[in-house]
């Protein structure tokens, strides 16, 4: 029996969520087989090793009557399974790649010969997942990275897969899946609830019909995105597709990243639809790193990210503002008004006169005038993660989100 105890906390603009420990599969994958010989009959007693080649830390294994393994609650990585019975050949499956949610069947044929003796297969077809009804695909990190992303919010992925349809410039609140209500979907992060009470969004990553997300999970902190739309019933709550991300964590090897993105008005073409607006300014930057490696070989790990965005963009309008130059009326010029005033035989309020010193120039023909104020914004999105495996059929992992 293998125990996963997860905690997350996540912390926003709009809510905070604290993670109570967790048992369950909802972000994790499962490796499972039978071992038989060469006749087809079952091998009880074998030894089986599941092992993670990120991170070293092995699952051992003992087939049960029927020849069968399990080993729940793995991680999203890539995977080494290692067969040996007495009297049989050692055989070795490599790179396998086991995504969130997924169960994967690796079954070995071991052959006679000595145990010192291995087969190994280290290529072989895309595995296919038998064992459940389950329709569902999965985002990488290389695809999430590598592919041109606007404002890098993994949800602009959504639509790639089949059923998912998001209305063009509707951001993700019109993100459907098989003609459900956007509300339907059910989002977890870590495999913890993530879905906002009212709207039934997803807490981070979610843009109004408009703009952008105010909270953005770092894509460079994302091991995987899952997206299941024929969801098992454990997961209930919504007939929607069920939308997975598994957070990156440390390994045996520190490894990490750095990123740089920006945007300038000097790159911007002139705005001809308002002739008399200047260029407005604008400044759009993006940058962050991460960084992950073990505090203990093979037993503790660390993860870390930070992304920062900051906007600055100017916001060009047009309002009345009252002309110092006369002749041109009442409505539009202050000595104009003025001037009709005391014909019209009325006293002018001595506090009215005492300001209108204060008003200053202002020379144009007209009262209308183009002006604009910047929209400034920055959120700082913290992401870290600590990986325990004590022993291997029990393991710890917290995460904490920082998002704002």
């Amino acid at each position: 029996m293998s125990k996963t105890i997860r905690t997350l906390s996540l912390l926003g603009c709009v809510c905070w969520l604290a993670g109570l420990p967790l048992f369950s599969q909802v972000n994790t994958g499962r490796i499972l087989g039978t071992v038989t010989d060469q006749t087809g009959g079952v091998i009880a007693g074998a030894m089986v090793t599941v092992t993670n080649t990120q991170t070293g830390v092995a699952r051992n294994l003992t087939t049960d009557q029927a020849g069968e393994y399990v080993a729940p609650n793995l991680l999203p990585g890539t995977y080494v399974v290692r067969t040996t019975a007495m009297g049989f050949q050692a055989f070795e499956r490599q790179n396998i790649m086991l995504e969130i949610g997924q169960d994967a069947r690796i079954d070995a044929q071991l052959s006679p010969g000595q145990i010192t003796q291995t087969v190994t297969v280290s290529e072989g077809v895309p595995l296919l997942d038998t064992t459940s009804a389950v329709v569902s695909g999965t985002l990488s990190t290389e695809t999430i990275v590598d592919l041109p992303l606007k404002a890098r919010n993994y949800q602009d992925f959504l639509a790639f897969r089949p059923g998912v349809m998001q209305t063009p410039g509707g951001g993700t609140l019109t993100t459907a899946v098989h003609g459900l209500a956007p509300s339907q979907n059910n989002n977890f992060i870590e495999g913890l609830d993530s879905n906002d009470p009212i709207t039934g969004q997803n807490i981070t990553n979610t843009t109004l019909p408009f703009g952008d997300a105010a909270t953005i999970l770092p894509i460079d902190s994302i091991q995987e995105v899952n997206i299941e739309t024929n969801a098992p019933a454990e997961f209930g709550r919504r007939p929607g597709a069920v939308i997975n991300v598994g957070l990156k964590t440390g390994g045996n090897a520190i490894h990490g990243s750095a990123f740089a993105f920006g945007r300038d008005d000097a790159w911007n073409a002139t705005d001809f639809v308002i002739p008399v607006a200047p260029k407005q300014p604008m400044s759009l930057e993006q940058w962050g790193g991460t960084v992950g490696g073990p505090i203990i070989k093979n037993k503790l790990f660390y993860f870390a990210a930070f992304e920062r965005e900051s906007y600055s963009v100017g916001n060009a309008f047009s309002t009345n503002t009252p002309t110092s130059r006369p002749g041109v009326g009442a409505a539009q010029s202050l000595p104009d008004a003025k001037n009709a005033l005391l014909g019209a035989g009325m006293t002018l309020n001595p506090l009215s006169l005492n300001l209108l010193q204060y008003y200053g120039t202002n020379n144009n023909p007209t009262s209308a005038v183009t002006i604009g104020f910047p929209d400034i914004f920055a959120i700082n999105n913290v992401v870290g993660k600590v990986d325990y495996h004590p022993s291997d059929h029990h393991a710890f992992t917290s995460s904490f989100l920082l998002l704002r």
